[in-house]
């Protein structure tokens, strides 16, 4: 899910106490919070993620510790500035998990595909010309 508003409005406040109430009166749910900042690099964002989640059973497959579900909140999504080539590295990223399920694990030599399961995304974002393409708003409708 994608909540859009303006600046100042409280989507953090609001979402971030729904999120953990909600993580909180469900044993089987954990909470992963993620703040986008303007010069976050797509490594940046991996690391904060994976770090939360530890190898499941199935080789190559991450997902939440001691917890059937995990709720990842990925505010101020719309921050990262866009390099040289007008890409923003990050939020690619974030696209190739909604599109594949997982990403490619880049502190090997040999390129795996790390695939994460039992997650839920909810993002919030300012509604800006310049923010989020609709290649990367497609998946929270």
């Amino acid at each position: 899910m994608l909540v859009l508003g303006s600046q100042s409005v409280g989507k953090t406040k609001i979402l971030k106490n729904e999120a953990k109430y909600l993580c909180d009166n469900k044993d089987k749910t954990a909470f992963i919070y993620v703040d986008f900042f303007k010069f976050m690099k797509a490594s940046q964002l991996q690391f904060r993620f994976e770090s939360k989640l530890n190898q499941r059973i199935r080789p190559k497959t991450y997902g939440p510790s001691e917890s059937n579900w995990a709720l990842v909140f990925l505010d101020d999504i719309h921050m990262p500035a866009s390099d040289e080539y007008n890409v923003k590295p990050s939020i690619e990223l974030l696209r190739q998990l909604l599109d594949y399920g997982g990403w490619y694990d880049t502190k090997v030599s040999e390129l795996t595909f790390k695939f994460f399961s039992n997650i839920t995304i909810l993002a919030s974002s300012l509604p800006s010309r310049d923010g989020l393409s609709l290649r990367q708003t497609r998946h929270f409708h």
